[in-house]
Formats: C-alpha cells, structure tokens, sequence
C-alpha cells in the first residue's frame, strides 16, 4: 500500500468514515479514503454527502485456508442500515492465506471487500441493480407477482437471476441475487483493468450510468467464434462490420409437445471473407442440452436441462426444421441502427461464452432467451417491460415496434411441395404422416413407381425418413458407454477455460479446444440407413450397422442426383 501523511482536515474527514480504534482502523481508513477518492464522482459525492460509515468488528471467523475452502462459506464485509462493517479477522491473516489466492494480500482483500459492500451502499440509495438493463445484462428477468398481505393483495417486483454457469465467472457470488451481481460486477469494473475486455457491456452500461466517461482504449475482446456447420467446426467473425443483415428466423410448429410453439432464432448474413458482395448465413437460438440424458417431458418442464446458446449455418438449421422436420421457416430481416447492431451482436458474444440457465419449455425457452438480446438491443423501456414466452409472441412484438422490415420479409414451406407430389402418386397424406410408415410399407410404393418423376418424389421422401431416421438412431447411440462420441464438441465450441479468465475470450488469448470429431465421424453417424429399426441400446454394434447401412444412402442420393442430372 502507498503509506503517506494526510493532512489535519482529511484526517477528521476520516473520522466521519471510520469509527477510529487503534491501528488496524487507521489503515483501513487510509484504504478507504484512497477508494473514495478513487471511484466515480456520482458514487464518491453520495457517499461524503450521506456521511457513511465503515466500522470494523469480529462478523464471522475466517480460515487460513479460506481461499483453498471454496466450499466453505466466507464473511469479509457487510452493510447494514447504511452502515459498512468490515470484517476485523482479516487483519489477523497470515501471508501464507494469499499463496495461489485470487487476493494478492491484506490490503487488496480489504480493498475489494470495501469497494463491494460501497457499491452496496450506492445501490441502496439509486437500485441501479433494478435498473432494466442491468438486470437484461445480468441474465435475469423482471416479473411482477402477487403478494398477500394482512390486509390486501399487493403487486410485488421480483428479479430472479437465470445464469448458472459458474465456469466463466469472476466469482460466483454474482449468482447469489441481483444486489450481490451488481456489487461483484462493480467491485471488477473499479479493480480489474481488463473488466472491459471480459464484459463489455457491464463495462459500458457502469460508465454511462455513473457518468464516468470511461472508454476502452481498445477493442481487447475476440469477435470470432467456433461453431459446427455443415461444412465441419467453423471459425466465424461476428463484428458489426462483418455482419450484413440480421433477421429473426421463426421455425413453425412441430409434432412433440417441446416445439408445438415453434422455435424462435437469430439469423446472421456475414460477409465472406470481408467481401459483402458474397455472404453466408447462420442461426443462432436457445436450446434445451439434451445430449448424453434420455429426454424427458417432466424434466423440460421443470428446468432440468441446462439452456444454452447454439450456433450453426443455416444450412443444417433448414435441415433440421424444414427437411427433416417438415416445419416452415419464415425470415424477418431487422431493422437496426448501427447503435442497436451493436449492442445486439456483442451480448450475443456475451451469451455465447457466458451463459448457461435452466431451459423450460414453457416459461424460459428460446423465445424468453432471444428476447433478453432483443430488450437490450433496442434498449427501450416499453420493451424492457416485455414478457413473451413463446415464438409467435416475438413475430407479434417486432411487428407491434415496428422492428422488422415487412417488403423482405421470406418464407419457406415445410412439407407442401412434397404432400403435392404425394397427392398425385394417389397418396392420399401429408408427407409428415407418409414418411412415419414403415420402411417395408413405404417400399411397395417405390416398386409399384412407373415413371421417373414419381420415383424422384418418392426417392426424396426416402431420403428426408432416412435424414430423421439417422438423427433419432444417432441419439440412441451416444447415449452408449462404449460409443466415444462428445456431442459437447459436436454442438458447442468449448468455453469454459477456466485459466484465462472470465466473461468474453480475450484476443490475445488461445482456448484449449478439446479434439473436435471429425466431419467425416459426422457424416458416418448420420448416415445410418432407415431399414434397420433400431434396437435396444445394448444390442447395437455402432460399426455393423455403419457399415450395413451405407451403401443404402449412397445410393439413394446417387439415384436423386442422376435424375436431377438428366432433366436440367
């Protein structure tokens, strides 16, 4: 610590802080006056006006090994009534307690402590942790409840914190409500000088709000992340210079209870290769991780799956809904300022390497999720006071704002061009129901075809029953013990590198990527023929129905493209 001598009137300036008693106070109330002299004017000149006081006194015991004994609950500070206790113990603490300890010693335990439970006390007096964007930037959401009283039925705010991902956490004590999330983040943003490169947006919204000024020097947080497309694991940049067009994608109704509501995304048109002539589109959504756990309707409902953000290209994502899924998707471009682009693309950074909640079908799903990149982009007070919980709402309110661009507006039909080929074959269904026969029952069909173009319809029926087949069968075989498939890998670039901090990858910092499997491991998983039924899980051998079943599709998509080949 800088040791120095204050003058007579900063002395009994102190004195107004501190409740004076022997040595130990003297050097918490040279700490404490180097912070206030330190933080922002708005907090600084509400503290010396409102005459806070800090008091150290025995709250709790502390152990040696408080940093080694994460598990063990640990008081430095508290604030009560407007008043900061700190916690006397600290001063007792040996040099050895702060060997591979997030704090260096004393005085920087003592100055953190102090600048969390400050933060506390600002808070109390302006809620700026109920502030609608900090609590849309601290991955929660605002809902108001009834409350019962004696005497009546009263109307009581209540802000829940959605986030549970410890990992890329500077500590995970911001969990605990939304008042300890704002004076954790506070206490970094004063203390750690790479606050803005971890956290970007907490770093602008504390310097707007508490009119500091404060500026990132530079751009020190990486805009490019890893993602599987159809193409393998991709590297993309999301900048606001390298993002063309962004749209809301609404994938329709599916059969199962999970997507009877539709499914809500976000959809990306990058430059290719910085040149904007030529772009490439790509999804982004919430999704319930599902993988190695069999699914479950009661644990949809109830948030036992963890909700992450998923990014892919939109070609598998029209796979996936409209091939095989048979869902229509529809496009709604945005209509963004570079303002609004920007912030929308940088908490979507954010989401992507920070966060993880609870998925419920229900209540928070991907609509309630997307919402939260909505709110904060537009940053809009009749906005932040939206609550929508399902696809169709979103379309409904970007409609009602006037956010999307109505003349670009594009849809894509599910099963409608197949149902008609199938009505004139004389099947009297819709594909969804054609392609849910049985192979065997399908196949009298494919015989009985007397021309070319009949046969491409049913070859391409064929085809979207074995894509569906393939996924079903693909996730009956990770869930097996002795299949080494990491679909962690397969479906999420891997952020949770504890060692180089928290928040938002730094650029200058490289991830310990796990081994990615392998497109060509990809394609031999999907391309698991439709003939076999799959069996019980112990019964399968993954290699012998690879290798049954191959030949099958290979030739199925031959036969497709030497129709397509003599009728251009």
């Amino acid at each position: 610590m800088r040791f120095y001598l204050l003058p007579v009137l900063i002395t009994i300036y102190f004195a107004q802080f501190v409740s004076a008693s022997g040595q130990n106070d003297i050097y918490l109330s040279q700490i404490a006056g180097d912070i206030i002299e330190r933080l922002p004017s708005k907090m600084s000149n509400y503290l010396r006006e409102s005459n806070t006081k800090i008091v150290s006194k025995p709250l709790a015991p502390i152990s040696h090994n408080f940093c080694k004994n994460t598990n063990v609950s640990t008081v430095f500070g508290m604030t009560k009534k407007g008043i900061v206790y700190i916690n006397s113990n600290i001063f007792s603490l040996p040099k050895e307690s702060f060997e591979n300890c997030r704090y260096t010693d004393r005085e920087h335990l003592l100055t953190s402590t102090l600048v969390h439970e400050l933060a506390h006390v600002y808070d109390l007096k302006f809620r700026v942790s109920s502030m609608d964007e900090y609590v849309t930037l601290a991955y929660a959401e605002k809902r108001n409840i009834k409350h019962k009283s004696k005497k009546r039925i009263l109307d009581v705010e209540k802000i829940t914190l959605l986030n549970k991902n410890s990992s890329r956490s500077p500590d995970i004590y911001e969990h605990e409500n939304i008042k300890e999330n704002f004076a954790v983040n506070f206490e970094f943003y004063f203390l750690d000088e790479q606050y803005a490169c971890h956290r970007p947006s907490k770093f602008d919204f504390f310097s707007r709000v508490l009119e500091e000024g404060r500026e990132r020097k530079y751009k020190c947080y990486s805009e490019e992340i890893t993602i599987p497309t159809s193409r393998g694991l991709e590297t993309i940049n999301i900048s606001p210079d390298n993002v063309k067009g962004v749209s809301y994608l609404f994938s329709g109704e599916g059969d199962d209870i999970a997507s009877s509501f539709g499914h809500a995304q976000l959809l990306l048109e990058l430059c290719s290769n910085n040149n904007c002539s030529k772009t490439n589109k790509y999804t982004f959504s919430f999704v319930a991780d599902i993988a190695g756990s069999t699914y479950s309707l009661y644990s949809g409902l109830t948030g036992k799956y963890q909700s992450k953000l998923r990014g892919t290209d939109y070609a598998l994502t029209k796979i996936q809904y409209n091939v095989i899924e048979l869902r229509d998707i529809t496009e709604y471009p945005l209509k963004l300022n570079r303002t609004e682009k920007t912030r929308l693309l940088r908490f979507l950074l954010e989401n992507f390497w920070e966060y993880q909640g609870n998925y419920k079908f229900i209540t928070n799903n991907c609509s309630s999720e997307l919402l939260r990149l909505f709110k904060y982009a537009f940053d809009d007070k009749n906005i932040y006071a939206q609550n929508i919980d399902t696809p169709k709402g979103i379309t409904e309110f970007l409609l009602k704002f006037g956010r999307i661009d109505k003349r670009n507006i594009t849809h894509i039909s599910g099963d409608t061009v197949l149902s008609k080929g199938l009505r004139k074959l004389g099947i009297r269904m819709e594909a969804k129901n054609y392609i849910a026969l049985k192979a065997q029952d399908r196949e009298e069909f494919i015989i009985n075809a007397k021309k070319e173009n009949e046969l491409f319809i049913l070859l391409l029926a064929e085809n979207i029953a074995l894509l569906k087949a393939s996924q079903d069968y693909f996730n009956i075989l990770t869930k097996r013990n002795d299949l080494s498939v990491d679909l962690e890998t397969v479906t999420f670039s891997d952020r949770r590198d504890k060692r180089r901090g928290y928040g938002i990858k730094k650029i200058d910092s490289s991830l310990n990527e796990r081994p990615a499997l392998g497109l060509d491991e990809i394609q031999e998983l999907y391309e698991i023929a439709l003939q076999q039924e799959p069996k019980s899980i112990e019964a399968v051998n993954a290699k012998d129905e690879l290798d049954k079943t191959k030949q099958n599709h290979s030739t199925i998509i031959n036969m497709l493209k030497n129709y397509q080949r003599s009728h251009r």
